[in-house]
């Protein structure tokens, strides 16, 4: 064979035109994918992180409002009963509350990242020469 023939650069040129519908039909379907997966995330996980974000924070305003409560409790008995061992016990007893809370952290989740692809590159292949050059 001393150069491509005519059928060959048509088969060429029908895989090249296949490799290119393929590679949009990729292009639309991670696009479509990324979109909902976006929407997906939105509406269940992120709205589920929300809920239990805030039930949290309901935890830990409980256990900070007992901390205010046993500290005025605390801070009306007389100076002697608070230096007291007993008074020294309830006083850590009374901050336990505030240390429980501040243990206490908000969940996070990091929104997924796109799906994304290798650039398809068939130049090597397009730009092959059609026969020999000149020697």
């Amino acid at each position: 064979m001393k150069k491509l023939t005519q059928a060959h650069l048509a088969e060429r040129q029908s895989l090249l035109d296949q490799v290119d519908a393929a590679k949009q039909h990729l292009e639309d379907k991670v696009t479509e994918f990324n979109k909902e997966v976006k929407v997906l995330f939105r509406h269940g996980p992120a709205e589920a992180l929300d809920e239990l974000n805030t039930s949290l924070e309901n935890l830990r305003q409980w256990a900070n409002n007992l901390m205010e409560e046993t500290q005025e409790y605390f801070d009306d008995k007389p100076a002697e009963w608070q230096e007291s061992p007993a008074g020294e016990a309830y006083q850590e007893w009374s901050t336990s509350f505030d240390d429980a809370a501040s243990k206490v952290d908000d969940v996070e989740i990091d929104e997924p990242e796109e799906l994304l692809y290798d650039e398809v590159d068939v130049s090597s292949i397009e730009d092959l020469e059609e026969e020999p050059s000149d020697v």
